[in-house]
């Protein structure tokens, strides 16, 4: 017996991108007002972009649409939501990490209240109340300073590394 094999249908790659499945939220949720940021931010739907985001705020907007707090009503949350999500990133990353999270989320809702009629009721004046209880608890707080400098042996190390072709081109790193 002859098994016969499919012909995969061929896509062009405008197609395969156009096809890409969007993340979808639940309307008002706080991953759909970061969602709806990032796009008013970096320009959607043939509109100019406000002001472009760059990549550490971009990847910090989606890690945060990606948490618990994603899912939570944004027009709803409340001071405990985001002790809540503090206390689990304290887990992981330090506080320096968190008062970025917690500012960009913070920036992010303001920008949605004022932009969309339908979103007057988001508070993101309970971000500001909690800051303090943040800061006092060790949740949120600024950067260690180093304690070391590189040796020499680890300067050399670094700058072979560098001088080695890349094994993968980046698009934001500049080749000599």
């Amino acid at each position: 017996m002859e098994t016969q094999q499919q012909e995969k249908p061929k896509v062009s790659y405008a197609d395969f991108i156009a096809a890409q499945k969007k993340p979808e939220f639940a309307e008002f949720s706080v991953a759909w007002a970061l969602q709806w940021f990032i796009g008013e931010m970096n320009g959607h739907n043939g509109k100019r972009a406000v002001k472009e985001l760059g990549l550490s705020h971009y990847y910090t907007l989606k890690t945060l649409q990606r948490a618990p707090i994603g899912k939570k009503d944004a027009r709803k949350i409340t001071e405990d939501d985001i002790i809540e999500h503090c206390e689990e990133r304290i887990k992981k990353v330090c506080a320096a990490t968190i008062n970025q999270d917690v500012g960009y989320l913070h920036g992010a809702l303001k920008y949605v209240k004022a932009a969309r009629r339908d979103c007057k009721e988001i508070k993101p004046s309970v971000i500001t109340d909690v800051r303090p209880f943040l800061v006092k608890n060790g949740y949120i707080g600024k950067s260690n300073p180093r304690t070391r400098l590189p040796t020499d042996e680890e300067i050399a190390k670094l700058l072979a590394r560098a001088a080695e072709p890349p094994k993968k081109k980046h698009r934001d790193w500049i080749y000599a």
